[in-house]
C-alpha cells in the first residue's frame, strides 16, 4: 500500500461567516455614503458623495462654494419639496445617484401683479 492509502482524508475547510464589515466590502448599496448629483437651471451638473447621516448644509454649502454664490439665493429641491439644510439624505429620503435640482430664489412677481389687478377691478363705491 501507498503512503497516501493510509493517511487520513484532509479535513473539510471551515465554514464561512460573513461579518457585516465585509458585507459592506462585497455590497457597495449597502455602505453608508451615497453619491447625490446637483443639477442647476442650465443643466449643468455637480456630483456630491456624502455620508447619509450628515446634514445636507455640507452639501448646499459645497455647491455654492463651487459655483462662488450665497447658499440663501438658491433653492434645493428633491422631487419637488424644498430640502432643509438641517436634514439628512436619510430624513429626506434621498437615495444613491438620486437628483437634487437648484433653483434661483425668485422675489415678488405674480403675486404683487395679481393683488394689484384685484383692486383694480373692484367697483367704487
Amino acid at each position: 500500500m501507498s503512503d497516501a492509502a493510509m493517511d487520513p482524508p484532509p479535513n473539510p475547510p471551515p465554514p464561512v461567516v460573513k461579518t457585516e464589515q465585509a458585507e459592506k466590502k462585497n455590497n457597495p448599496s449597502s455602505s453608508n455614503h451615497i453619491t447625490l448629483r446637483v443639477k442647476d437651471q442650465n443643466q449643468n451638473e455637480v456630483y456630491f458623495r456624502i455620508k447619509k447621516s450628515i446634514p445636507l448644509k455640507m452639501l448646499m454649502d459645497g455647491y455654492c462654494v463651487k459655483n462662488r454664490v450665497e447658499l440663501n439665493t438658491f433653492a434645493f429641491l428633491f422631487d419637488g419639496n424644498n430640502l432643509c439644510p438641517d436634514q439628512t439624505p436619510e430624513e429626506a429620503g434621498l437615495e444613491d445617484n438620486d437628483e437634487i435640482d437648484v433653483f434661483d430664489h425668485h422675489l415678488g412677481g405674480r403675486a404683487l401683479f395679481l393683488v394689484l389687478f384685484s383692486f383694480a377691478v373692484l367697483p367704487l363705491a
